[in-house]
């Protein structure tokens, strides 16, 4: 048997069987000290196996297809540290908190799907593992179990389930020879991706998950959706299909960049920083679609999501041990974090804008607007990490060492990886060289008005208060948990405002009853995720 038909198909397994262990009351004290082990296979696969090793597991899944190539590397090697990170980090942040078990199934269950459906080249094995990231994940996101973890959970848990029939319908239709149906697929994606106007669960999830959640939905999970767009292109049209994600992507960028402005907590404005990369991303894989001579962009993309998952990471995890007493070493970690994420030169941030600047350069004149665009999102990157610094809370009292163990870890990787990982290393030294004005321009423009805001607002937000969900704040649905009273509501009547108000009735009854579930629910969904991985024997 090659080491790839062993390391492969464990990527997934060990986490599905670590979350299996949680269901065990004398194993739960082992799995969470060990909750960064089930990382491991993603991080010797991507270290060990030559590109292209694979392997097929014939009695699984009709037969699934494990493959490491392309962009699948990188991803799987940032993803499963990131992985790793975040269970380390959780030993100590939930040490002795209730529910402690449930967090970890539900943990695993997700890492199960979020590094699996990276290696599972085939639609079946890429679709199923995709499915488990997204429901167990919700697991995740209503941990605390309060108002706010509920309203999350209920927009997060039905834009979920609407991406995985798309999904579904898309990657059917395609393996049927029906390429008309590769919007449903990009549809399904772009909400994992967080793309305008999909983004609201992101923003709403990301601040109430628990820190070790909150890194790994920002930073690795994100990307499954931008991995599936580089799997399964546009068949037809790609560069109406290209320009339109371009678009929303460039919107997405500065708009999710300005509302983030306006919080006050640094999570809620590092999860609109998330949705405004994300959107720099889908820009410039959207323009790699439209127009060859600017093919190279889907590289640089790669490139940027593994800057944006390491920085990310770090920044997640710096503000949760901070909050629990990390002192001096956790504030100056996030301050690093902020520096690297708006552009610092010799960094990953401005290694990977660098990557981004000479295919727009190669564009036609008609396209001449990009460049300032880039530049433009760059300043907003900065502003806003300038905002995260401001709104920063004060240490809590003690912090295990794991936690900061997790978090240094993860910094050290961020600045190690722009110069060890050719594509960056690229990158990072043209911020230095020749593009040393172009990378400090922006930061300086961003400094100044930072200064300026301070001055102005100190940590009030920057601008009018914008709730948290943003877009859903126009949506006021009777009934509905996003209804806010404060803004103006378009009346609705007769037999449609009626239906709409007994479903999200039927909604809320249904998700009190799941969340009585306890041990009943994760072994259900254990069970699933099982059933659906031995579908074929």
């Amino acid at each position: 048997m090659s080491p790839a038909a062993v390391l492969l198909p464990l990527v997934p397994a060990l986490p599905l069987l670590w979350a299996a262990l949680a269901l065990l009351p004398r194993a739960r004290a082992l799995v969470a000290g060990t909750a960064a082990i089930p990382a491991l296979p993603a991080l010797l696969a991507a270290a060990l196996l030559p590109e292209g090793a694979g392997a097929t597991t014939d009695w699984l899944l009709l037969g699934t297809e494990w493959r490491l190539e392309g962009p699948g590397r990188p991803l799987l090697a940032v993803s499963g540290l990131l992985w790793a990170a975040a269970g380390l980090f959780g030993r100590g942040y939930l040490a002795g908190k209730a529910r402690r078990w449930r967090f970890d199934g539900f943990f695993q269950l997700t890492m199960a799907g979020s590094l699996g459906l990276i290696v599972a080249v085939d639609a079946v094995g890429f679709y199923t593992l995709f499915a488990v990231m997204s429901l167990a994940s919700y697991g995740l996101v209503v941990h605390h179990g309060d108002a706010e973890a509920r309203r999350a959970g209920r927009v997060y848990i039905i834009l979920a389930v609407a991406g995985e029939v798309g999904l579904l319908v898309g990657l059917v239709g395609l393996a049927g020879g029906f390429p008309g149906t590769w919007p449903a697929l990009a549809l399904g994606l772009a909400i994992k991706a967080g793309v305008l106007p999909l983004h609201v669960w992101l923003a709403l999830a990301h601040p109430v998950a628990p820190v070790p959640a909150s890194a790994v939905l920002s930073g690795a999970m994100v990307k499954a959706g931008l991995l599936g767009w580089l799997r399964f292109p546009p068949p037809e049209t790609p560069e109406f299909w290209g320009l339109m994600m371009a678009g929303l992507g460039a919107v997405g960028a500065l708009y999710a960049g300005l509302v983030g402005l306006t919080q006050t907590r640094p999570k809620v404005v590092l999860a609109y920083s998330t949705v405004s990369q994300m959107g720099v991303m889908t820009a410039a894989l959207g323009l790699a679609w439209a127009r060859p001579e600017a093919a190279a962009l889907a590289a640089a993309v790669v490139a940027y999501a593994v800057h944006h998952a390491l920085t990310k990471g770090t920044l997640f995890l710096g503000v949760g041990w901070l909050e629990a007493g990390g002192g001096a070493a956790a504030r100056l970690t996030v301050w690093l974090g902020a520096l690297v994420m708006a552009g610092l030169p010799a960094t990953g941030g401005a290694a990977a804008k660098a990557l981004l600047k000479e295919p727009l350069g190669a564009l036609p004149a008609a396209y001449g607007p990009a460049g300032w665009w880039l530049t433009a999102s760059a300043v907003v990157t900065a502003v806003l990490m300038a905002r995260v610094l401001v709104v920063l809370p004060g240490g809590g009292n003690g912090t295990a060492r794991s936690m900061g163990l997790a978090t240094l870890g993860l910094a050290i990787a961020m600045l190690a990886v722009p110069w060890a990982w050719p594509p960056l290393a690229a990158g990072a030294a043209y911020s230095v060289t020749k593009g040393l004005a172009g990378t400090l321009a922006p930061l300086g423009v961003a400094g100044v008005a930072a200064a300026a805001l301070i001055r102005w607002r100190g940590a009030r937000p920057w601008g009018p208060a914008v709730p948290v969900g943003d877009l859903l704040a126009l949506l006021p649905l009777p009934g509905w948990p996003w209804a806010l009273p404060t803004l103006p509501r378009r009346r609705l009547r007769g037999r449609i405002r009626q239906q709409l108000g007994e479903a999200s009735g039927r909604l809320r009854r249904g998700e009190a009853a799941l969340a009585g579930w306890g041990a009943t629910g994760l072994v259900l969904l254990g069970l699933a995720a099982v059933l659906g991985m031995v579908l074929g024997r």
